[in-house]
């Protein structure tokens, strides 16, 4: 026995959230989710450096995001407000990549 099933996708006119900058977006996501079952505060520190510890601290409180909070819990609005916000605080540009 085979089981089938036809998935058809649409494509949205209008994007879930504004970005600035997709491809920071894109490294943001990715590096929020880069190390299974740790915290957004633990992935962000490694992303952007231990150094940033304040700025990342204030760009979560300003997103209004729970550092102790897991990347899979976050909406993709909460990922933009994030990515804003870590603009904001100048530290999109100092992600490792």
């Amino acid at each position: 026995n085979v089981d089938s099933a036809i998935v058809t996708l649409t494509q949205r006119t209008e994007p879930l959230a504004a970005l600035t900058d997709p491809a920071s977006f894109d490294r943001l996501v990715r590096g929020a989710f880069a190390s299974r079952r740790k915290t957004l505060w633990n992935n962000l520190v490694v992303l952007f450096g231990k150094t940033n510890k304040a700025a990342i601290r204030s760009a979560l409180t300003t997103a209004a995001i729970d550092p102790g909070t897991r990347a899979e819990r976050l909406s993709i609005a909460d990922f933009a407000r994030l990515d804003r916000a870590l603009r904001a605080a100048d530290l999109i540009s100092q992600a490792h990549a």
